[in-house]
């Protein structure tokens, strides 16, 4: 019996190891792949920047942005976009809703409500405190289980890290102090607050303790902001492993890293793939459900929150590129939707 040389062994073991290899891939590629294609580019009309979304429930959403830009979601359509409106052409970086009508868009030096009919809109003139940018704002979700240890149903963090509290009938003026700028805010339905901001920085607020730096020591000297942050929205399905309930929070920013913590007070790094854009904001929705979106177009999503980040694509050819997406805001695992410059909006759904 002839005898194999040694290396043609080796040779043949890796050929038959590669295609299987192949073989298998190519069937992970075409399951990723059409689900990765579920997101879609809206036409809404506007070429403006989109710097926010809100999304309150199957038929009620709102997305503001450039120069006083209002466009709103029926449940089956976007209403052609609000610019340069009577009410402001101040840009808008933030949109809550309290209920359908209870609505507030804030931005620089202005705040825009919406009362389920028209809107209306409360100026530097009628308030002083409103000298300040507003760059991100959150609604303390009403959750069974979960009782609000404040009386205040939402939070606003301006660009020079002042703050607004919303008692249910107005936005009240909370200054903290000039402290590095501050782009995002999230709540729970305990009524704790966390803020993030520039040079990696995190924070968190109680009605016990006000607010607190929670950034780690070797993050101090870190110039890169952190842009989005997230409270897991079913405390019930990220509390599996048993750590503290309704603190379960994500934060984005710094290219391809993502900050997680279990327990709303200490924070460990994850990497959110092989992107190498800057993130700009993250939805965390439950245990098997989170998105983020940043420059260039990207989306990432994991179905392990914070571990197994997978790049999401959409597949329209734009002749200047993708643009920067700075929001993104979910209904449930099945749509979602994410905005950002030029007046993009994406819509991701199942399959048809």
């Amino acid at each position: 019996m002839k005898n194999f040389h040694p290396l043609a062994c080796v040779a043949f073991i890796i050929f038959i190891f590669a295609f299987m290899m192949w073989s298998c891939g190519d069937g992970e590629d075409v399951t990723w792949e059409s689900k990765s294609h579920q997101w879609k580019l809206m036409s809404l009309g506007t070429s403006k920047n989109l710097n926010d979304i809100f999304v309150l429930d199957a038929n009620h959403a709102w997305t503001v942005g450039a120069g006083g830009t209002i466009i709103s979601y029926d449940g089956k359509k976007w209403s052609d976009p609000i610019e340069s409106n009577p009410k402001t052409t101040n840009d808008l970086y933030a949109v809550v809703a309290f209920d359908a009508d209870d609505v507030w868009a804030l931005g620089h030096r202005v705040r825009v409500h919406f009362d389920g009919n028209t809107w209306s809109t409360h100026t530097i003139k009628e308030d002083p405190n409103l000298n300040h940018t507003v760059k991100g704002a959150t609604v303390i979700p009403k959750t069974d289980g979960c009782s609000n240890a404040t009386r205040y149903q939402g939070w606003a963090v301006t660009q020079d890290s002042n703050y607004y509290r919303y008692d249910g009938s107005d936005w009240e003026y909370a200054a903290y102090g000039k402290q590095t700028d501050r782009h995002a805010i999230s709540a729970n339905c305990e009524g704790q607050i966390w803020s993030v901001g520039n040079h990696a920085k995190i924070w968190t607020w109680t009605q016990a303790n006000g607010w607190v730096n929670l950034t780690p020591i070797p993050e101090i000297l870190i110039k890169k902001p952190i842009n989005g942050v997230s409270v897991c929205q079913d405390g019930e399905t990220c509390n599996k492993q048993g750590i503290v309930k309704w603190k379960h929070v994500l934060a984005v920013g710094r290219v391809h890293l993502v900050y997680h913590s279990k327990n709303g007070l200490l924070f460990d790094k994850y990497d959110s793939g092989e992107n190498d854009k800057l993130l700009n904001d993250v939805v965390y929705l439950d245990e098997s459900n989170a998105w983020a979106v940043g420059n260039d177009g990207t989306i990432v999503f994991s179905n392990n929150p914070p571990n197994y980040w997978e790049i999401q694509t959409w597949d329209t050819e734009l002749a200047e590129g993708k643009p920067n997406l700075f929001a993104v805001a979910a209904l449930d695992a099945e749509h979602a939707w994410a905005v950002g410059a030029n007046g993009t909006l994406l819509e991701y759904k199942p399959s048809q």
